[in-house]
């Protein structure tokens, strides 16, 4: 949280023209609600959260029911047994 509101007062005091990502957006948004850098950086955090969360999510069920269901001879491209591994 301190990072993201650190960098939320970074970008205030130098702005980008357009935004470039889902914190300069918050940021406009905020400027116009008179939002405290701490309140930009826990929209943006709640915003990543709900986005990450359910794609994420998505994402694993996907993968599981692939090897779940996998019925081909060749192997898969990747060893699933490193991908358990890099969590």
């Amino acid at each position: 949280m301190t990072a993201v509101t650190e960098e939320a007062h970074r970008r205030r005091r130098q702005p980008a023209g357009e935004p470039r990502d889902m914190l300069d957006a918050v940021l406009i948004v905020g400027a116009e609600a008179g939002m405290t850098d701490r309140a930009v950086a826990d929209l943006h955090l709640m915003m990543f959260r709900a986005i990450l969360t359910p794609l994420s999510a998505s994402l694993t069920w996907s993968l599981l029911l692939a090897c779940l269901h996998h019925t081909r001879a060749t192997p898969w491209p990747w060893p699933i047994d490193d991908i358990a591994r890099s969590r």
